[in-house]
């Protein structure tokens, strides 16, 4: 992949906490996944990791 890709977006009602479980596997370069929120702040919610397991808050919006 080249560039920026958004695999989706989501509209809360109400903030929720989520579980986000992946696995990756990149033959060259890099990757990133992002949160990027409301107020246009960007959390990395995983970078570079074969695998990857992380609680996530997502904000009411």
């Amino acid at each position: 992949m080249w560039g920026d890709l958004t695999i989706c977006e989501i509209e809360l009602k109400s903030s929720d906490t989520i579980f986000l479980t992946g696995e990756v596997h990149v033959e060259k370069g890099n990757y990133k996944l992002l949160n990027i929120k409301q107020e246009e702040t960007v959390e990395v919610l995983a970078e570079d990791e074969d695998i990857f397991n992380k609680e996530i808050v997502l904000e009411e919006g």
